[in-house]
């Protein structure tokens, strides 16, 4: 029958530890002797080899101990009968190692690398729940971990992103034979996120905005905006993509990518208004690049172009001003759509 205790420790006046034996003699004899209870909770229940097993927890409570004593027993039950398969002695390694071998093995090179490696270091590795063992990390210590992301002031659509990337990996370990154990994040809820309407430019507002850009960037925001291509497709825009005589643009790649987001090469029409924009970037160019940077080499991935767009707004009239707005304080509903000092229109 599985068991859950807290260790005691004996204390003399001075300080001085003693073993239990020692200590109820010395309190036999009058001497003060304080009884200290630890704070972590331990787990006794018989193991996959039908031996008695004790283990340190994370449990913060004799309720919490007592529901993951029962389940390690229940899980060594199945062990033992052939249904589930063992777990490693080292309990998986650490929740830290599982990320790196998930974005290393599984996401290296594909659509959002960048983004889940920077996340996964800041909101799972770098923090105390990164130590854990995968056989540590359960369901409850994956909500703590979620609620932690949340109360640290960031978005629901970043809870989502940290509670995705951790389903992804212990689901990608148990499909490649690194991982024998359930996924936690299986019975942890997902994460709701209300729909935001953005309020977009208007057609009859485009002319303006464009003649309000500086003049080395109206042709990059005249395709953003006339043919609807992402910042990394803008950015990793070829010459021989663009074929003004058909009126058409391939869109093959997105920045370091040898695919755009989607994973698939596409075609978007070139529209009358655009075409003049495109020729003369394409002249302008020193490279192979439609719109590269000055030396003619790709544009960084961090090119500030909503600072650029912004700025043209407020010179097109068609915003007041900007005023600075604190993410953590920002309501909810703006999930995901906010840098971590947000400009909201006055």
């Amino acid at each position: 029958m599985a068991s859950v205790f807290q260790r005691t420790r004996w204390v003399k006046a001075d300080g001085t530890k003693v073993p239990k034996e020692e200590a109820l003699r010395l309190i036999a004899l009058g001497e003060q002797i304080e009884e200290r209870v630890g704070p972590a909770w331990y787990l006794n229940y018989v193991d996959e080899n039908d031996r008695r097993f004790t283990t340190r927890s994370r449990a913060t409570t004799k309720t919490e101990a007592k529901r993951l004593a029962v389940e390690a027993e229940l899980r060594a039950e199945r062990v033992r009968r052939g249904l589930d398969a063992a777990l490693p002695k080292d309990g998986g390694g650490t929740l830290a190692e599982l990320m790196e071998w998930w974005l290393e093995t599984c996401r290296k090179g594909k659509a959002g690398y960048a983004s889940e490696r920077s996340g996964a270091r800041i909101h799972i590795k770098k923090t105390n729940f990164g130590t854990m063992t995968l056989l540590q990390f359960n369901s409850a210590m994956a909500e703590q971990l979620l609620l932690q992301v949340q109360k640290s002031g960031l978005s629901l659509q970043t809870v989502a992103h940290v509670r995705g990337y951790l389903s992804r990996a212990f689901n990608k370990a148990r499909k490649m034979g690194r991982w024998s154990g359930r996924n936690p994040i299986e019975d942890v809820d997902g994460v709701k996120i209300p729909k935001y309407v953005a309020d977009y430019l208007r057609a009859e507002e485009i002319p303006a905005v464009i003649e309000a850009l500086p003049p080395e960037w109206r042709a990059l925001f005249a395709t953003a905006i006339l043919a609807g291509l992402r910042r990394g497709e803008l950015f990793a825009l070829r010459k021989c993509d663009v074929d003004l005589g058909s009126s058409l643009i391939t869109v093959r790649r997105s920045h370091e990518r040898d695919t755009p987001k989607g994973g698939e090469a596409d075609t978007v029409p070139i529209s009358s208004e655009l075409a003049p924009f495109l020729r003369a970037a394409m002249e302008a160019s020193p490279s192979e690049l439609v719109f590269p940077a000055s030396d003619g080499s790709m544009r960084s991935r961090d090119t500030d172009m909503p600072r650029v767009l912004r700025t043209a707004m407020a010179r097109a009239g068609l915003v007041e001003g900007y005023r600075f707005v604190c993410r953590a304080k920002v309501d909810s509903r703006f999930s995901g759509a906010l840098p971590v000092i947000h400009l909201a229109a006055a």
